[in-house]
């Protein structure tokens, strides 16, 4: 069974198979608590772009049970957010005794300090298209959260975004 997210994990989502059956974001919550607890791994389908390049609307991740051992920086999560009380997948850009700093990568704004309790578990595998993407879940993924804390990537991908459209006008006038 594949769970699949709509609307970057706002208010439904859809257990995909045979049939899609709509499921409130409290219900996919305590499917993914459930499973996690028994110590096996989840698989569903992200929306949005929160998390682009690295996780993108439609690749399937896993989420795996973590000892609080592997928890650390870099590491792309599924938490409960303290404000909202939704489930968002992010990643770690920082530590607080106990408490995380979890961040878009392609945020501006951290999601703030949060919890151990509220991190249910870890992003262990993406695949975008039938395969494997690890990019992002290796080494790379320090330099990857010291980016994003520092707001880099999201300047980046901002400029890209207007070099993208520019040349897109560009080359409607080239060919009118």
């Amino acid at each position: 069974m594949k769970v699949i997210a709509k609307e970057d994990f706002v208010n439904e989502y859809y257990l995909s198979g045979a049939d899609e059956v709509c499921i409130s974001s409290q219900d996919l919550l305590e499917l993914l608590t459930s499973v996690l607890k028994k110590q096996a791994s989840f698989r569903f389908k992200a929306k949005g772009w929160s998390m682009s390049p690295f996780i993108r609307d439609g690749d399937v991740i896993t989420i795996s049970h973590h000892p609080e051992s592997v928890i650390g920086i870099g590491k792309p999560v599924a938490f409960v957010c303290s404000e909202t009380r939704k489930l968002k997948v992010h990643r770690i850009i920082g530590r607080n005794n106990s408490r995380y700093l979890i961040k878009g990568d392609r945020l501006f704004n951290p999601d703030g300090l949060m919890p151990r309790e509220n991190i249910l578990g870890i992003v262990t595998k993406i695949e975008r298209g039938g395969k494997s993407i690890i990019f992002g879940l290796g080494p790379e993924r320090y330099m990857i959260a010291f980016l994003s804390r520092a707001r880099v990537i999201f300047l980046i991908l901002s400029v890209w975004k207007h070099i993208k459209i520019k040349m897109r006008c560009c080359a409607c006038k080239s060919t009118t």
